[in-house]
């Protein structure tokens, strides 16, 4: 096993996704942010089957593997999902909206607002798209 460092192949392809839980209603709610990095790197240990299977994927989910996050450089997009959104009637949905965001119509996210809230992450994903490089760490 060696230790990698690993950088996507192009900028605006770096995603964390943190999962957001909560209850409202008495039911459980997921809700995933996503933010789009212009750049990431991560420190990963891998075999050398791994590493080239890694070095042939388009897509890297890093918690499949043995990896400590260095940095994310510029968000530049935030995507946010309800997970099972469909399971929620109206009444809830709209309850999830005013627990997430302070003005509803303008939908700006705030974690503290979220955390006042009771909202909590309940765990932080990283992945990268479109390939990756991978340089020895030594």
């Amino acid at each position: 096993m060696k230790t990698y460092i690993v950088k996507p192949k192009y900028k605006k392809s770096s995603f964390s996704n943190e999962y957001w839980t909560n209850f409202i209603n008495n039911k459980p709610v997921t809700v995933v942010v996503t933010i789009q990095w212009r750049w990431s790197s991560f420190s990963i240990n891998l075999t050398d089957e791994q590493k080239k299977q890694v070095e042939e994927s388009d897509q890297l989910l890093l918690s499949d593997y043995d990896y400590d996050f260095i940095e994310t450089d510029d968000g530049c997009d935030r995507f946010i999902n309800i997970q099972n959104e469909m399971n929620y009637t109206a009444n809830e949905l709209r309850m999830i909206y005013q627990s997430m965001y302070e003005d509803i119509d303008e939908l700006i996210f705030d974690e503290t607002y979220m955390e006042e809230n009771g909202w909590d992450i309940s765990d932080t994903t990283y992945e990268i798209s479109g390939g990756v490089e991978l340089t020895e760490d030594i």
